[in-house]
């Protein structure tokens, strides 16, 4: 997806739980919103109600950062240098932390 395309390597898992709660935290609320109004009105009202705010939303977001409806090229965003998983810290001996414990 875009998103994943524009995040960094290092940074992707994040972003992706970020996105991904803030996609099921807003689901309840839709869904509370189009309970009361299909039981207050019709359920064609709520759907359409539903439709014009998430329309009015694109829109807003549109017109406050058209960036963001810009295309993306094909090239990544830039690695930042971060942790390698070939490379260890310069404290851990070779075997790694738990071989150089002392015997129990």
């Amino acid at each position: 997806s875009r998103i994943q395309t524009i995040t960094p390597d290092h940074l992707r898992g994040r972003v992706m739980s970020l996105y991904a709660q803030a996609l099921i935290g807003v689901g309840p609320i839709g869904a509370i919103q189009a309970g009361a109004l299909a039981t207050r009105f019709s359920a064609p009202f709520a759907m359409a109600i539903g439709a014009i705010v998430a329309g009015a939303v694109i829109l807003g977001i549109w017109l406050v950062r058209p960036e963001v409806f810009a295309p993306v090229s094909g090239a990544r965003a830039e690695p930042v240098p971060g942790p390698d998983a070939t490379t260890r810290p310069r404290d851990d001996p070779p075997g790694g932390p738990l071989e150089s414990a002392p015997p129990r």
